[in-house]
């Protein structure tokens, strides 16, 4: 995915938190968005740090295009931070590429929120905070009005 790469290049923003024993680090974001004619482009969104927005607001409240589809960062790690819910809620799927170049992607699916490993394998540690955090994340998840 060639966009992705160039994106990739462009993320500088750093923001830093940490749940209990494990630390999240996330140098950028940018939005995806659907063109008018199909397909997908991009826009970096160097101020916007999704861990800062979820940990310190209630919602996802971030005015976004309204073709947005999915919020992508560059994170540390594939595991998902347990206020990521809220970009859920908003409406929007959020794609996590670790600094070691692993794609994951949190979405919601029928009435809850589910993480698809998209390129890359997550290592034991990983998959036992994931899971715990994604059981957490269940009660969180508001349905859409398609359910």
């Amino acid at each position: 995915m060639p966009v992705l790469v160039h994106l990739l290049a462009t993320l500088t923003f750093s923001w830093t938190a940490s749940s209990d024993q494990l630390e999240f680090r996330e140098r950028g974001c940018a939005y995806i968005y659907q063109l008018d004619g199909g397909g997908f482009s991009y826009e970096p969104t160097p101020e916007m740090s999704v861990y800062q927005i979820i940990t310190t607001r209630e919602e996802f409240d971030v005015s976004l295009p309204e073709n947005t589809v999915m919020i992508l960062c560059s994170r540390n790690t594939l595991v998902p931070h347990p206020a990521d819910y809220k970009v859920i809620n908003a409406g929007y799927d959020l794609m996590i590429n670790s600094y070691d170049n692993r794609r994951s992607t949190l979405t919601y699916v029928d009435g809850g929120v589910e993480l698809i490993l998209n390129d890359g394998e997550m290592t034991e540690e990983e998959r036992s905070w994931s899971d715990g955090i994604l059981a957490q994340m269940q009660s969180q998840i508001r349905p859409r009005t398609s359910d």
